[in-house]
C-alpha cells in the first residue's frame, strides 16, 4: 500500500541519514584524537625531558576537562606511570603515541574519547525516524479512513436500499441508483437476477396453487386430505355433499372424530 511504501522509504532516508552522521561523527573523533595526541605529544616532550611530573601532571589536567576524554594515561620513557585516567562509559578508539626527544624515548601517551557523543547522535537520529515513520502512518490512515468512508458511503447506501428494495419488491429503482457506480455493477446484476428468478418463481407458484385450487373446488369427484392421525385436514364441496353436508363448512364444523366410523380399515 501507499502508507507502507512511505514508511518504507522514510525508513531507508533515516537509516542512510544515520548512517551519514556516523560516518561524519567517526571522522570528526578521528581528527581531534589525532589533534589530541599530537598537542600532547608536543606539550609534554619538555616535562618528560626534564622529568618534570607537575608540568605533565597539569598538562593532562587541563585535557582531561574536557568531558569527552574517556582515557588518558601517560607514562615515563622507564614505563612509569604519571597520569592515568579513565571513566566507565565506550571508548570510541584508543591511540598511542611514542614521545621521542633526540632519538631517545623518554615517555608513551595513551589517549581515547568517550563514544558516548556518538551514540546518542546516533539514538536520536534513529528516534527521529522512528517518530517520522509514525507520524506519515497516523496522517495518513486518518486521512485515508475519511477518504473511504467518504468516497464509498454513497455506493454502499445505494447497495443497502437495493437490498431493502429487493426484501419490499422494488428494486429496480434502487438498482438504477447502484448501477451508477462502476466497481458494483456485477453485484446489482447478480441481484437483480436473483430478485427477478424468485419473483418469476414466487409467480409460478401461485399460478401453481391457482390450478390446484380451482381443480380442487370444482372437481365433481370427492377430494380431502386427513393427518396421519385421521383429523380432516380440508374437503371439497363434492366431498362434502357425498356425506349429505351443504358444504365444506359444514363439514369442517362436524366432529374431528367422524372420519373413524367412514373408514373401512380406521
Amino acid at each position: 500500500s501507499l502508507g507502507m511504501l512511505n514508511a518504507a522509504i522514510i525508513v531507508l532516508a533515516a537509516a542512510a541519514c544515520l548512517l551519514y552522521v556516523s560516518a561524519r561523527l567517526e571522522d570528526q573523533m578521528t581528527d581531534r584524537t589525532e589533534r589530541s595526541l599530537a598537542f600532547l605529544g608536543e606539550a609534554l616532550n619538555s616535562p618528560l625531558w626534564s622529568l618534570d611530573t607537575e608540568a605533565a601532571t597539569a598538562i593532562a589536567r587541563g585535557v582531561i576537562l574536557d568531558r569527552g576524554v574517556g582515557l588518558l594515561e601517560v607514562r615515563d620513557g622507564q614505563g612509569r606511570v604519571w597520569v592515568a585516567h579513565a571513566t566507565d562509559g565506550p571508548r570510541f578508539s584508543v591511540r598511542e603515541a611514542t614521545i621521542v626527544r633526540e632519538d631517545q624515548v623518554i615517555g608513551h601517551v595513551r589517549f581515547g574519547l568517550e563514544d558516548s557523543q556518538r551514540l546518542r547522535a546516533m539514538w536520536a537520529v534513529g528516534a527521529f525516524g522512528l517518530a517520522s515513520v509514525a507520524v506519515v502512518l497516523l496522517t495518513q490512515f486518518v486521512l485515508v479512513s475519511n477518504l473511504l468512508h467518504t468516497l464509498f458511503r454513497k455506493p454502499f447506501d445505494a447497495v443497502n436500499g437495493m437490498l431493502g428494495g429487493m426484501v419490499s419488491g422494488e428494486i429496480e429503482a434502487a438498482a438504477r441508483e447502484a448501477m451508477a457506480f462502476t466497481e458494483f455493477k456485477p453485484l446489482v446484476g447478480t441481484f437483480l437476477g436473483m430478485s427477478r428468478t424468485i419473483r418469476q418463481q414466487f409467480q409460478e407458484l401461485r399460478e401453481s396453487e391457482q390450478k390446484f385450487r380451482l381443480i380442487f373446488t370444482h372437481s365433481p369427484v370427492g377430494i380431502f386430505r386427513t393427518s396421519f392421525s385421521g383429523r380432516l385436514v380440508e374437503a371439497n364441496p363434492a366431498f362434502a355433499r357425498m356425506f349429505g353436508y351443504s358444504g365444506s363448512r359444514d363439514l369442517a364444523a362436524a366432529s374431528a372424530e367422524w372420519v373413524a366410523v367412514h373408514y373401512a380399515d380406521p
